[in-house]
């Protein structure tokens, strides 16, 4: 567990002309196809207030994706919710150079 403290992990890889969704299913999506992505944080269980970020797929045909959780870095310390919200935007700029929408709800 040492070797993966605060190592980031993305929750896609943008690869060719495909979002592909970085979880144990790498569900792949045409960039063409995708409407837009619609980010959210979530408080995550516990005693100690940690969050994590949500995402999910919407298709120019409007259905959607799957809700896919995912934390800015594998760490045994929580996040913040302004940890998450500042990694989100850092993902919404990678999908802004492929031309793809997202919003943060």
């Amino acid at each position: 567990t040492l070797l993966l403290r605060n190592k980031k992990i993305a929750p896609f890889i943008i690869k060719e002309d495909q979002l592909i969704v970085n979880n144990l299913l790498f569900k792949k999506y045409q960039i063409n196809d995708i409407q837009e992505v619609v980010f959210s944080v979530v408080a995550a269980g516990g005693r100690i207030r940690s969050y994590r970020g949500k995402m999910k797929v919407v298709a120019k045909n409007g259905r959607s994706g799957r809700n896919f959780l995912f934390s800015s870095k594998i760490s045994v310390i929580s996040e913040s919710e302004l940890e998450i919200i500042t990694y989100i935007h850092t993902l919404q700029d990678d999908l802004r150079k492929v031309g793809i929408k997202s919003s943060l709800k």
